[in-house]
């Protein structure tokens, strides 16, 4: 029973450990579990008072950025002639320029716009849009 209490390695046990030898280990092990979820619970509450202590800064940075980035984008559209060639510009480790979309049509969705879409295109679409075979076209 001493060596049990005062085990906390495997080299420690006892030859043929008795209940009371196993209850004193699980204790040991419950105890090193719990010190585990405290150093877990601090650890995470000291990163919810650095995000706090840190979110207002960054809020206003991202706020910042956002506002340089509507500035430059704007400052792109009016010079587009700059951007013939080569279509792009990297300064600063930021790429800019003139990019074509890639394969998208995009366009804002109203109730009506669906309806008008499938009553337009839909007798077409075969001609214009390669579908899979196992892809169906639902009317």
């Amino acid at each position: 029973m001493q060596q049990a209490q005062t085990a906390n390695n495997v080299h420690e046990l006892p030859e043929s450990p008795t209940m009371s030898d196993i209850e004193a280990l699980t204790k040991n092990y419950a105890d090193a579990r719990q010190r585990v979820v405290d150093r877990v619970t601090t650890m995470n509450e000291e990163i919810e008072a650095i995000k706090r202590k840190h979110m207002r800064w960054l809020k206003s940075d991202v706020s910042a950025a956002k506002e340089q980035e509507s500035i430059l984008v704007n400052a792109i559209s009016r010079a587009k002639e700059l951007f013939d060639k080569p279509k792009t510009q990297i300064f600063h480790g930021i790429k800019v320029g003139i990019r074509k979309l890639v394969g998208r049509l995009t366009w804002l969705m109203t109730n009506k716009h669906p309806s008008l879409f499938r009553s337009i295109f839909l007798s077409s679409m075969k001609l214009w849009l390669k579908l899979p075979a196992s892809l169906s076209i639902k009317r």
